[in-house]
């Protein structure tokens, strides 16, 4: 099968790191992968790193349908089964470009959105949504989507350790030692951009009533992270009396992530 994956961001971030996985898993199954994403950055050379032909183009909506038009020609070039869009802007020209070309689309969702092109442009039956979660995918029925066509995958991810290995590592003694936690520790992890908006203060917050239940939990937060918001997650720890039971990791192996 020939798969068109599309994304609108190439930095480093979780969209974008799923789309490399995923590639790679599809790549390894025997379809034909081919990309387009944004110029420069992280991504492409992830990309062709993992086996997709790799485009890049500009993604402002300034640019998408100047790109339609030529894009409809690619579709039938590269001869592409499925389109499937990561991010809100890949899925307006995936939408776009399904309509042209009648060819299925799949838009992955990592959060809740009532963005026209979710709302609009994809409730057609040839095309199909993917939420990261039920509490997404409630959303997006609730806003009218046929929940027929509206399905829950979770994310995953390998933990590489440098030599390349694939262990689990979370909760094994490798990572107790690597941050000086006690052998018992029960380890809580969040891998994301440390911010408001991904939850880390309800998360901290929750530490007092998560430690009181289980004294030996301890919170991992993987990602990078402003100084002002580190200090600000810190002193919200500290005054629930928990700060001993949180570690704020700016870098650290999250399969390629880091490198």
């Amino acid at each position: 099968m020939n798969i068109l994956q599309i994304v609108s961001s190439s930095r480093i971030s979780g969209a974008e790191k799923h789309v490399v996985v995923l590639t790679e898993r599809l790549h390894k199954r025997g379809h034909n992968v081919i990309a387009i994403c944004p110029p420069g950055d992280w991504l492409p050379d992830q990309l062709r790193a993992v086996g997709a032909q790799v485009f890049e183009y500009k993604m402002g909506f300034s640019h998408l349908l100047r790109m339609a038009n030529h894009l409809k020609k690619f579709v039938a070039e590269h001869k592409i089964d499925i389109i499937h869009c990561h991010l809100t802007r890949a899925t307006y020209l995936g939408c776009i470009m399904g309509v042209v070309t009648k060819r299925s689309v799949i838009s992955s969702v990592h959060v809740q959105s009532h963005d026209f092109v979710y709302r609009y442009l994809m409730p057609n039956p040839r095309n199909h949504v993917i939420t990261v979660s039920d509490w997404v995918k409630s959303g997006f029925v609730t806003m009218g989507l046929p929940e027929k066509q509206v399905h829950t995958i979770h994310n995953g991810t390998e933990f590489i350790r440098d030599d390349g290995s694939t262990e689990e590592i979370l909760g094994s003694e490798t990572v107790h030692a690597e941050f000086d936690l006690p052998p018992t520790a029960e380890i809580i992890g969040i891998f994301a951009h440390v911010n408001d908006f991904k939850g880390h203060p309800l998360l901290v917050r929750a530490m007092r009533r998560i430690v009181e239940a289980r004294p030996n939990a301890y919170l991992l937060c993987v990602g990078p992270v402003d100084p002002t918001f580190q200090k600000k997650l810190n002193d919200i720890a500290a005054a629930d009396g928990v700060l001993k039971h949180m570690q704020l990791l700016k870098r650290w192996h999250w399969g390629n992530l880091s490198s």
